[in-house]
Order: structure tokens, then C-alpha cells, then sequence
């Protein structure tokens, strides 16, 4: 799942190194609610899909689902952060930034 959301925010122009560079912010998981519906075997082929719910100046809600064969195995409701890099304090993000990511939702 981890891997799917820096997968989106690359999707929307944002990779990790460019949120680092560019804006000294990073995203890091603060909750995660998971609704395990049935089990995932060891090779299964996996399909994670990723949607913004929330968009706000310091938080988000992504709603996840990972699916084999398009059957749900199971669902995630996760709140990320936006911290400061240099502190790894919570910080709003830019307002351009927010902008960019909200609308790409």
C-alpha cells in the first residue's frame, strides 16, 4: 500500500525527491483503518488502487483497495501527513501545492 501512494503522488508530478527538494516536505502515514476481507496468498498477483478522498493543507485521506482477479482482499483508509523535512514537524502544505494535489485527485 505504501508503495501504491508514492506510486500516486508520482502519477500527479510529485515524486518523494521532488517534494524534498522543491518543497522540504515529505508525507509520512499518521492512521491507517484496515478492513481485511479475504486472504492473500503467497505469490498472488496484486492489484493496489489508490484514490485521494480528503485533500487538506497539512492531511489527507487516501482510500485503498487491494484486489486479485478484481475481488477485494482489502480495504485501507489512511490519513498521511505533511511534515517538514528539516524538523519532522507537521507543516500546511504550499498553497500551489495544495492546489496541484487536490485537483489531481
Amino acid at each position: 500500500m505504501e508503495r501504491a501512494r508514492t506510486e500516486w503522488f508520482g502519477h500527479v508530478g510529485y515524486d518523494q525527491q521532488k517534494l524534498a527538494s522543491e518543497h522540504q516536505v515529505g508525507f509520512v502515514v499518521r492512521k491507517m483503518t484496515l478492513d481485511f476481507i479475504l486472504p492473500e496468498r503467497l505469490d498472488d498477483e496484486i492489484e493496489v488502487i489508490s484514490t485521494l478522498e480528503r485533500c487538506g493543507r497539512a492531511s489527507m485521506i487516501f482510500e485503498q483497495t487491494v484486489s486479485r482477479d478484481q475481488q477485494a482482499l482489502c480495504r485501507a483508509a489512511v490519513k498521511v501527513g505533511c511534515i517538514n523535512l528539516q524538523t519532522g514537524s507537521p507543516q500546511a502544505m504550499a498553497e500551489a501545492l495544495y492546489r496541484e494535489i487536490k485537483n489531481a485527485g
